[in-house]
């Protein structure tokens, strides 16, 4: 959820972004797409909705019984997915119409219509102004991979400031190294991370002496 909310920032954001560069990590650009991904609804997200759920309404059971029926609280509870709990409980204690609303303006290509029309089809994508990297692997089984419609599309989008990295290996928030990734811990992910926020000062730090 926290590399959703950030590219979601970032493109709403626009020229008033506070942030220098930004890297997303296994982060859905448009989350519709979930709605389709049968493996993750069907096999993965069980296991992330149980714990999701039972924090929820053990933490927060008073503010959903305040803003739900008991009807609707039964729904929570008996969520069996992501997207079941998205449905029962997010959408409706914040007010949505619908999931397709909710995820609509979740993620950073929510409001995606087409390549093709400038950037009123593209949607808010096309309003980053940070060099945005967003980094998916293909056999995530969780996040859908065609959360990011056409790659090389996307980093063609607004001023050019999105980079897509795409990765064939890798799972979700996972990239494990070697025989024994436990040893590795996340240095794959936090070597991109850093390669990319490093390059970016590089190149701020060239554009500023040539400007001088």
């Amino acid at each position: 959820m926290g590399a959703i909310v950030l590219a979601n920032y970032v493109a709403r954001s626009g020229q008033g972004c506070d942030l220098d560069a930004a890297v997303s990590l296994s982060g859905a650009l448009d989350t519709r797409v979930q709605l389709d991904f049968k493996h993750s609804t069907r096999f993965w997200q069980p296991f992330l909705a149980k714990t999701l759920r039972e924090t929820m309404t053990g933490k927060f059971m008073d503010q959903i019984r305040g803003r739900l029926t008991p009807e609707q609280v039964i729904e929570v509870e008996e969520a069996a997915s992501i997207v079941d709990l998205d449905r029962s409980l997010f959408v409706r204690y914040h007010g949505f119409n619908d999931i397709i609303h909710y995820y609509s303006e979740l993620g950073a290509m929510g409001d995606w219509v087409s390549f093709d029309g400038g950037a009123n089809n593209a949607g808010r994508i096309s309003n980053v102004t940070v060099p945005l990297l967003t980094v998916n692997s293909l056999d995530d089984p969780i996040g859908d991979p065609r959360c990011i419609r056409d790659p090389a599309k996307v980093a063609k989008t607004g001023m050019g400031y999105v980079f897509v990295l795409l990765t064939k290996k890798g799972g979700h928030v996972g990239w494990p190294l070697g025989m024994n990734p436990s040893t590795e811990g996340w240095r794959w992910m936090s070597d991109v991370a850093s390669s990319f926020v490093e390059s970016v000062n590089r190149v701020r730090h060239a554009q500023s002496m040539t400007s001088t």
